[in-house]
């Protein structure tokens, strides 16, 4: 018995200060295959905590009480500190819309151009739970984040946002430095501007309790770089190219303060932070925006236009039976959305993330599924954002 609370013992001191030293004592902050290879050499002496198909996953006590606080802690440094910088993983996952492919661009300076100036480009990420800095997005017209900014987030009347594993910061002024954290990265993104306001849209999810308190317009007033969008509509577009030598015509186009919607290739999308509550989080307690019942399922997504109006629908939930989790009754999606998605509303691309086991791209006859989601199983930021280009029509 003595001999095996040593091992152990000897392990997580191994571990504590191994990711300690990953966490603050390189120039940039270790990538989540680090901490993956870390965890699987120290865990062969700990067979059982490995998974029958044998594969390691981080256990509850890692995530909880190692790979959590130290992580939050270096992001909270980060917000203090400046002279740590955030992990520069360029990557990205490219998908062709007509037929589905993804593709993984390991360099953002090889990602391929639009196909014409009538395609607007769009980039989403989603669940990145207080890790976007870990994030170098690439260039687009328009930039989707579908919910989870934050972690354990009890809301305002909790008094605290928890980053968690037990490491939490408390107070209104701690909560409004984390969306300030979140809103200059937005600022930070190269996106195009129309009518001088970027066309950069986020909207909540379950774990997003603040912004469900504060209400959209607030949370409009903390965003200052883009737009929050709880249940509703927008337009999306770009200026109208002019192919001309004239110089006369393109500085009249220049000197005008309002450009009319007439001339912009312009799409509409739809964004809800709504998504089905299930088993798998009954413990857990980020209930935000979710509902359980039908008829309150029924209510929300019928208030979404139809008929094929709208080109591109963004939900922090998944629809059922698409890249939502394993087959049965563990299916985090939701069926009445999924019914609403091809029957009724019939977008050209359905985006969303909240889980995080299933990233990646599904076509579905002429509809397009994207699981956003940014974060891994663990928490750690390894999915890539994702990039398509979609054709005004």
């Amino acid at each position: 018995y003595i001999l095996l609370v040593r091992v152990v013992t000897t392990i997580l001191c191994i571990e504590t200060t191994s990711l300690f030293i990953l966490n603050f004592c390189l120039p940039f902050p270790a990538t989540p295959k680090w901490y993956r290879a870390f965890f699987e050499l120290t865990l062969i002496p700990l067979l059982p905590l490995a998974r029958s198909n044998g594969s390691f996953r981080l256990s509850v006590f890692q995530r909880k009480w190692l790979y959590w606080p130290l992580t939050r802690a270096r992001r909270l440094l980060m917000l203090k500190a400046k002279f740590i910088a955030y992990n520069s993983r360029a990557e990205c996952l490219y998908v062709h819309v007509e037929s589905g492919e993804s593709i993984t661009i390991p360099n953002l300076k090889d990602l391929p151009n639009k196909p014409s100036n009538d395609w607007i480009r769009y980039v989403v990420v989603s669940d990145t739970h207080l890790l976007h800095g870990d994030y170098v997005l690439p260039a687009s017209d328009v930039l989707i984040h579908c919910g989870d900014l934050l972690v354990e987030d009890r809301g305002l009347n909790a008094g605290n946002t928890t980053l968690g594993g037990g490491a939490s910061i408390g107070g209104k002024q701690r909560w409004k430095m984390l969306l300030d954290d979140f809103d200059n990265w937005l600022g930070r993104q190269r996106v195009s501007t129309i009518s001088s306001q970027k066309q950069i849209f986020v909207t909540g999810g379950n774990h997003d309790q603040i912004l469900k308190d504060l209400r959209p317009a607030t949370v409009n007033l903390l965003l200052r770089n883009g737009t929050y969008v709880e249940h509703g509509k927008v337009r999306v577009g770009l200026r109208k190219h002019i192919d001309t030598k004239d110089k006369v015509e393109k500085e009249m186009v220049n000197k005008m303060k309002k450009i009319d919607h007439e001339q912009h290739h312009q799409q509409r999308m739809f964004l809800s932070a709504a998504s089905r509550k299930h088993s798998n989080h009954s413990k857990v307690g980020n209930f935000a925006f979710q509902y359980q019942a039908d008829k309150e399922a029924h209510a929300l997504w019928s208030a979404v236009p139809s008929g094929g109006s709208i080109d591109v629908m963004v939900t922090h939930g998944p629809p059922f039976g698409v890249r939502d989790g394993p087959a049965g009754t563990s299916n985090a999606g939701c069926s009445i959305l999924l019914n609403y998605i091809t029957d009724r509303i019939q977008p050209r691309v359905h985006v969303f993330g909240h889980w995080h086991a299933k990233p990646g791209a599904e076509k579905r006859g002429d509809l397009l599924f994207i699981n956003a989601a940014s974060v891994d199983f663990d928490h750690c930021s390894t999915n890539p954002p994702v990039v398509f280009d979609l054709q005004c029509q």
